[in-house]
């Protein structure tokens, strides 16, 4: 069996795999999912997401892979919150231009990605596409076209919608547009 060595980062970087790293984030997206673990269970999805990536007989693997491989073992142990959580690491891992959010009544608050985030997962799987990387493509879209528009200024959360709305329909994915759009009146 070939054992993974190198890990192919978003910026194409190569760098060591460090299977401690996993472990570290496993354990992370447990703890904020609601579950205390010692660190045995992290360790043992962290074994057999190295495991499954060892099948693909590969001395390197991407992030997305790894991330892939992960998203995989918590769905098998139905640890959905868990999932969600280890999913929302790569959103806390970025800095935003976006620093603030007006809101309806004209109050101002702290922009949100987690919470934008959700209100696009929940439209997704409402209309059928529980699909991590389709998520996490819309939410990039939709945070570079906002951060364009927006960078420095306080955002409207009108216009948040409707540019989620948008990169819904320029994705061909108008049943989830139509599920946002209902949800935002929820």
């Amino acid at each position: 069996m070939v054992e993974i060595e190198k890990v192919i980062k978003r910026d194409e970087t190569i760098q060591n795999f460090k299977i401690k790293k996993l472990t570290t984030s496993i354990w992370r997206a447990l703890r904020h999912s609601g579950i205390n673990d010692d660190g045995t269970l992290a360790d043992s999805i962290s074994k057999e997401v190295v495991f499954d990536l060892t099948k693909k007989k590969k001395l390197a693997v991407s992030v997305n892979e790894i991330e892939n491989s992960v998203l995989k073992a918590l769905k098998k142990r139905k640890l959905e919150k868990t999932r969600e959580a280890y999913f929302f690491e790569w959103l806390h891992l970025r800095q935003y231009k976006i620093n603030r959010v007006e809101k309806r009544d004209g109050t101002i608050e702290k922009f949100s990605a987690e919470k934008l985030f959700k209100s696009i997962n929940k439209a997704l799987i409402h209309s059928g596409l529980d699909n991590p990387k389709i998520s996490k493509k819309i939410m990039q879209d939709t945070l570079n076209l906002l951060e364009k528009r927006y960078k420095g200024k306080i955002l409207p959360v009108e216009n948040i919608k409707s540019t989620v709305e948008y990169v819904l329909v320029r994705h061909k994915l108008p049943e989830s547009a139509r599920f946002y759009m209902l949800h935002r009146y929820m």
